[in-house]
């Protein structure tokens, strides 16, 4: 079992390594599946703008000790969550204007 320590000069937790070395390495993967996903679905632009979103919430989060397999699809649901907020805003702005979305 990993365990954290505090850093005595500023009381944050230090995180291993190896730790910190799976979950980007589980991050990456999880993202990357992300990226190709939405992309297959609502291509390349959307799929960039997606993974913006993913890597922000990422970037935004408290890191807390225990178990982290939940994470990842915590940011997946705020990243689509903002896409359907996209995809909805286009549809809705082409039915006011009479212009097809591409």
């Amino acid at each position: 079992m990993t365990t954290l320590k505090t850093n005595p000069n500023n009381d944050r937790l230090q995180w291993p390594v190896d730790l910190v070395a799976e979950l980007l390495l589980s991050a990456e993967k999880e993202c990357a599946a992300f990226y190709f996903a939405v992309g297959a679905l609502f291509g390349c632009d959307q799929a960039r703008l997606a993974v913006e979103d993913w890597l922000r919430e990422f970037e935004e989060m408290e890191w807390l000790p225990g178990p982290h397999h939940h994470i990842w699809r915590h940011l997946t649901r705020v990243a689509v969550s903002r896409l359907a907020d996209r995809m909805n805003s286009a549809s809705l702005a082409c039915a006011v204007t009479g212009v097809a979305a591409h």
